[in-house]
């Protein structure tokens, strides 16, 4: 996860860092040993102090079923525009298909999921239960 990856990001730059300057130190000709970067770990731990990362505190089970299909077709808008303007070849794009599960219900498609060519479409045919 995100967090987990700028922990150890920071921890390597912290390291990186160590070592620069006991470099600097050396060319210097200053005769000090620096501590180990370890020793400040608890220190400067990038989510100490109180600080954290802002991100949604939903109750995702109190959604209605509108509410969850919109919310997840706004996550899905979100990662089109962010790879839409990224150097990388983008992942996802194209027509949204968006399913819902339910207890009573199971899964089911909120939009139809068709198979297109051009401007031809044929919907896709459910597998029978025999197959």
């Amino acid at each position: 996860d995100n967090k987990y990856k700028m922990i150890k990001r920071s921890e390597e730059l912290l390291t990186r860092y160590h070592a620069l300057l006991s470099e600097e130190l050396k060319k210097q000709k200053v005769s000090f040993q620096l501590p180990k970067p370890e020793i400040y770990k608890g220190q400067l731990y990038i989510f100490g102090d109180d600080w954290d990362l802002d991100g949604f505190e939903s109750r995702f089970g109190d959604f209605s079923e509108q509410n969850a299909i919109e919310f997840v077709d706004f996550f899905v808008d979100i990662m089109i525009k962010s790879q839409q303007f990224t150097a990388r070849l983008p992942v996802v794009g194209g027509e949204k298909h968006i399913a819902i599960i339910t207890k009573i219900g199971g899964f089911r498609f909120v939009s139809e999921e068709r198979l297109t060519h051009g401007i031809h479409s044929i919907p896709i045919e459910k597998e029978s239960e025999e197959q």
